[in-house]
């Protein structure tokens, strides 16, 4: 396995917090805190094109829709952008804390905000079709089950939740696992009562959604677990450098 990389993209001007590759695998997203988003072409290795000013503070996070972009900010704001254009389809307003992640599954779209809350949204829509209250700090993550309509979310209260979005209210809470914040949330690849988080404690955790309860805790990291990725037999992390 190569440890350097094939490639590297250097045309943001500042860090890059957030980059996902597209479902085929063509194209990489990325956003920074330069408040502009890329797309890459992976297969010739360049930029197709750059939303110079996405927002008017930091992307904190990129998502695919189908073939459209969702992306987030510390304005406050998550918006979709038709990627064959490069053009704003919608704008979506509500959250009063930054927008820290979203996820999207199908026309819909969930947002994870520092305000304590979490964002559900249609695609076409530019407010909100509901706020979920619950945590008690802000929310760092969240992820949806794609065969069901449960939603996990990661907070800085050192818990996880989990919601159904039919109902828009939170069913389930873990805690007790985690020592600080936890900042990631994923479902693993057909593990449908299994769900993994990463924290602050430099720790990743499986839980049991059943009973809530822990089923292993791994302490490989030496630094915050900013991110998990479901592989499909295994989860790939990384931390604050």
């Amino acid at each position: 396995m190569r440890s350097e990389p094939l490639h590297s993209f250097t045309e943001h001007g500042w860090q890059v917090s957030s980059a996902q590759f597209s479902d085929c695998s063509t194209y990489l997203a990325t956003g920074g805190w330069d408040k502009s988003v890329l797309v890459y072409n992976v297969l010739e290795l360049k930029a197709l094109f750059r939303l110079s000013v996405a927002h008017s503070l930091p992307v904190t996070c990129v998502r695919w829709l189908d073939r459209d972009l969702v992306t987030c900010s510390a304005d406050r704001s998550a918006a979709l952008w038709n990627t064959s254009n490069g053009e704003k389809s919608t704008l979506f307003s509500g959250h009063t804390g930054w927008v820290m992640s979203c996820d999207t599954t199908d026309n819909n779209i969930t947002t994870a905000s520092w305000d304590g809350t979490l964002g559900l949204w249609d695609s076409a829509r530019s407010t909100p079709l509901n706020l979920m209250s619950g945590h008690v700090a802000g929310v760092w993550d969240c992820a949806t089950l794609k065969s069901s309509q449960v939603i996990a979310s990661a907070s800085e209260d050192c818990t996880l939740r989990l919601w159904d979005r039919r109902t828009a209210s939170s069913f389930s809470t873990m805690a007790g696992g985690h020592d600080d914040s936890v900042l990631s949330v994923c479902w693993p690849v057909d593990r449908e009562f299994v769900l993994a988080s990463g924290s602050t404690d430099c720790s990743i955790i499986l839980w049991d959604t059943r009973t809530c309860k822990a089923l292993t805790k791994v302490e490989s990291h030496t630094d915050s677990v900013k991110e998990l990725v479901p592989l499909p037999t295994s989860l790939a992390s990384c931390q604050y450098r």
